[in-house]
């Protein structure tokens, strides 16, 4: 059942990318164990010929070996992208739209091809599971505050907040720790300690003298971003003839995609995925697929570690 909330935020242009969306991946079949296993094979080939490039000793044949690693990625991601619908279900409502949700899921699912080794002996889709479930919870979390907790405390406080609900509801008055604590499973403690974690809302006009007797508010000693001083300028400067030297290492609808993203080269402002789509005739998820693909080049390549700020993204 759809809440209020969602619905003003989700208008018909959302809707409609989502049903062309879900459209377009139900045409990707289902993998078998065996399947699974050769496109990971493939995709390790494929990671050992990329590497072997960046480190100056690769062969004539690693190009192709790169894009068929490459290939099999995006085969093996492909096929499991109903996955991350299916999973995108049961965080839904929580602050951030469904579409938000499934492309941090698809991001997440890409790193999980990346390190799945079929050696273990269980299917694809069980170990991408871990990883797409923590970047919708990331996502979440990050949506709901500005100070970053760790995922087991943000889920052990989640849990505790939505026992105190329930115990209001149920017991007509605030419950005490004792109480929250007991029907948490928790110790007291640890409810204390959690409870201690929430943080209220601050007004930006709240009035710093405290009595509403000073004209200084909390905006005052906010920093205007968009102010850039000269150190600014230079970083930024910098880190842009970094990105650009660094892209020799990209294939060109790599190159293409980055450097609209970003707004390097003539491109002076950047774009969107969905302008980005259209000018190079792509989905809008093979331009994050390429995006994902490139700053897996450019980590590997940024040997000096300059442009590590802009590839942590």
């Amino acid at each position: 059942m759809s809440t209020r909330s969602e619905k003003v935020s989700t208008g018909p242009e959302s809707e409609e990318s989502l049903r062309e969306y879900l459209s377009e991946i139900s045409k990707y079949s289902l993998l078998s164990f065996q399947e699974e296993a050769e496109l990971a094979k493939r995709i390790e080939i494929g990671s050992l010929a990329l590497q072997r490039c960046l480190d100056g000793g690769g062969h004539a044949s690693d190009e192709a070996l790169i894009d068929d690693g490459e290939a099999a990625k995006m085969a093996l991601t492909n096929a499991n992208l109903r996955l991350v619908v299916s999973i995108a279900k049961r965080y839904r409502y929580r602050g951030v739209s469904f579409l938000d949700l499934i492309q941090e899921g698809n991001i997440a699912l890409m790193r999980a091809a990346e390190k799945f080794d079929h050696r273990k002996g269980f299917r694809f889709s069980t170990y991408a599971t871990w990883w797409i479930r923590q970047a919708m919870a990331r996502v979440i979390g990050e949506q709901k505050g500005s100070i970053r907790l760790p995922q087991h405390v943000a889920e052990e406080l989640g849990t505790v907040s939505r026992t105190r609900q329930v115990l209001l509801q149920e017991l007509s008055h605030e419950p005490t720790l004792e109480e929250i604590a007991a029907a948490a499973q928790l110790p007291p403690r640890r409810v204390a300690d959690l409870l201690a974690l929430q943080v209220d809302a601050v007004s930006l006009d709240q009035n710093l003298g405290g009595d509403g007797s000073g004209e200084a508010t909390l905006l005052d000693l906010i920093e205007d971003s968009g102010s850039r001083g000269e150190f600014s300028e230079v970083e930024g400067t910098a880190i842009r003839q970094a990105l650009v030297k660094a892209m020799g290492v990209l294939t060109e609808k790599e190159r293409a995609v980055v450097t609209m993203k970003y707004g390097l080269g003539q491109a002076t402002e950047p774009v969107s995925d969905e302008v980005i789509s259209a000018r190079l005739g792509i989905s809008r998820e093979r331009v994050r697929q390429l995006e994902h693909r490139a700053k897996v080049r450019l980590r590997s390549a940024d040997a000096n570690g300059e442009l590590k700020g802009m590839l942590e993204a």
